[in-house]
């Protein structure tokens, strides 16, 4: 009953600021900023409990702000600098290697929300940044949870850069992206659906056989036709990246899931189409009515 009613009030706020005029807006983002930058000091404080209040703070911040229509995206990348350009960023990065597990995990989910592009290249360039999260995500790969925040950390990474895919792949990413397949959590398959298809799409043909000695199509084949519309649609957009290479292309096609793969994919396509359009008339229906009570 207590979060529901906080969810509730929480939904008010944020429709409260979708009607803000833009200087308001303004006001506001520099409120948010200023309590990131008051956490991001406490993620070094020797209390443990301020360290981690602090990560939930962030975390929720962060969140909150890429679910906010409209103006939503804008207030995320901007956290997300604030929190690289202030220092956080590197703390939590640091923190992957903790061996206090509030700490890791409170910094692995942080950290799964605020790869944007400079982010990610932040954790590229730092020095063993990849190491320590590679490390993190498979020693820790049977934690329900940290499984979760992992997959969703190397999602994002997949899709720097080739070479940046390579080192993943040397780090041994795609046992811990082998093993994810297998989970029943949503966000765990999602993530590793996303994740897969952008080693697909960002990898090399070396990448490809990689993927191919990991067995990875295996995994592939059954989330290809999964109930849940992005667990499906990535997976599908994976399978049909592999067919690239030539030499595995007539390995996938000759297990008679490549048409099946086909079609869902556009059928895929075309619901996630159909639903961000009604998602944004129903914001648009809103916005009216809030200017028409006005």
């Amino acid at each position: 009953m207590l979060s529901s009613w906080f969810t509730q009030i929480r939904q008010t706020i944020d429709h409260t600021m979708l009607l803000m005029p833009y200087p308001s807006r303004l006001q506001m983002f520099e409120v948010e900023v200023m309590k990131l930058k008051s956490c991001i000091s406490k993620l070094t404080s020797e209390s443990m409990m301020e360290q981690t209040t602090a990560l939930d703070d962030i975390l929720h911040s962060i969140k909150s702000a890429w679910t906010t229509p409209q103006y939503g995206r804008n207030l995320a990348y901007t956290l997300c600098d604030a929190l690289r350009t202030e220092g956080g960023l590197c703390t939590i990065i640091n923190n992957c290697a903790s061996e206090v597990y509030e700490i890791l995990l409170g910094s692995a989910r942080v950290l799964s929300q605020c790869l944007t592009s400079p982010n990610r290249e932040y954790l590229v360039t730092t020095d063993k940044g990849l190491n320590i999260v590679v490390r993190m995500s498979n020693v820790h790969k049977t934690d329900g949870a940290m499984l979760a925040a992992s997959t969703g950390i190397l999602e994002g990474l997949f899709k720097h850069s080739e070479n940046t895919c390579r080192r993943l792949v040397e780090l041994g990413s795609l046992d811990l992206m082998s093993f994810s397949c297998r989970s029943f959590d949503q966000c765990t398959l999602r993530n590793c659906a996303m994740g897969l298809a952008n080693l697909a799409l960002y990898g090399s043909k070396e990448m490809h056989a990689a993927m191919m000695r990991a067995r990875i199509p295996e995994w592939l084949f059954p989330m290809a036709f999964s109930g849940d519309d992005v667990v499906r649609y990535y997976s599908s957009m994976a399978i049909c990246a592999l067919t690239v290479s030539r030499e595995f292309a007539p390995l996938i096609e000759k297990s008679g899931t490549m048409a099946l793969v086909s079609t869902d994919l556009n059928k895929s396509r075309v619901e996630l189409a159909n639903r961000m359009s009604q998602n944004s008339r129903a914001v648009s229906k809103q916005e009216d009515k809030s200017k028409t009570a006005d």
